[in-house]
């Protein structure tokens, strides 16, 4: 029956469930044996349409935070490529947190828990990560224009497009 269904365990870190037009809950039981209580629950999967975070308050009433590519940026917690939410967990607690999730592509389901120190962190070095990369697409397409005003070979030119292409 509708409603009645157990939840299942993932059996992968990253469950990946295909093309689906399905909408998948996600129960995530969290425990902090820590004294950091502000965190960071990261849907690191940049293609995700909806995602709607359930996190109970002090009063166990719970708090909807929505994300998802379907979202402006302005609107979304983070200004990240993928998609954080801030949570805040009471030291040495358990509490459970519940995400429903939707997407048109790939339902692939990466979380992360990270302090906001972390979070910070791997954003730095996802962003130098990227320069570098597009870097190198920079410098090669540069190399490739400058053969072909040199040489006036066209197949240049065809490699200057896609390059520029790819890049996008």
């Amino acid at each position: 029956k509708r409603g009645k269904r157990s939840w299942q365990q993932a059996n992968t870190l990253f469950p990946n469930y295909g093309f689906t037009k399905s909408a998948f809950w996600v129960k995530l039981p969290l425990l902090n044996l820590s004294k950091q209580q502000q965190w960071l629950l990261q849907v690191n999967y940049p293609l995700m349409d909806e995602i709607e975070l359930y996190v109970p308050n002090e009063q166990g009433i719970y708090q909807q935070s929505f994300g998802g590519d379907s979202f402006p940026i302005a609107q979304r917690q983070s200004k990240d490529r993928g998609f954080a939410f801030a949570i805040t967990l009471p030291s040495h607690s358990e509490q459970a947190v519940y995400l429903r999730l939707q997407s048109r592509d790939s339902m692939i389901i990466a979380i992360n828990l990270l302090t906001p120190d972390a979070f910070r962190d791997n954003q730095r070095k996802e962003g130098f990560l990227f320069g570098m990369y597009y870097g190198a697409i920079l410098i090669i397409l540069l190399y490739n224009a400058y053969l072909f005003f040199i040489l006036c070979d066209r197949n240049h030119w065809h490699y200057i497009m896609v390059l520029t292409c790819y890049a996008v």
